[in-house]
């Protein structure tokens, strides 16, 4: 078994969609950001950019299984949005999925201050 973060496809947002169906996933997806799941991948990414969000991927053997999405707000990097397949729920992935997504955003928040210093 291969856990890994990948570029976010755009195909992948059509999946993300099928899991925000269920009301429950959604609002504890959207929190108080979204009034109602976006009707296309089209929509979803639209969200995305105007909020300059960036979505990342979470794969297991080559299969998209899940996402996480990061923004700059002032000096912060913050993380938002993780959703995971239903076939993966309640098995520890959601645990792998932030553990991962702390230590990308800690290399982006490194190349940052490296740049800065020089």
């Amino acid at each position: 078994m291969s856990i890994k973060l990948a570029e976010y496809k755009k195909a992948f947002s059509q999946e993300v969609l099928r899991w925000l169906q269920d009301k429950t996933v959604f609002s504890l997806w959207a929190g108080e950001s979204l009034d109602s799941c976006p009707k296309s991948d089209t929509e979803l990414e639209l969200f995305y950019k105007n909020h300059g969000i960036t979505p990342v991927a979470l794969e297991e053997d080559g299969k998209f299984i899940g996402q996480f999405t990061y923004r700059y707000v002032s000096d912060e990097i913050r993380l938002g949005f993780i959703i995971l397949s239903e076939s993966v729920r309640g098995k520890g992935y959601a645990k792998v999925l932030v553990r991962l997504a702390v230590d990308f955003v800690k290399q982006i928040d490194e190349k940052i201050e490296e740049s800065l210093r020089q």
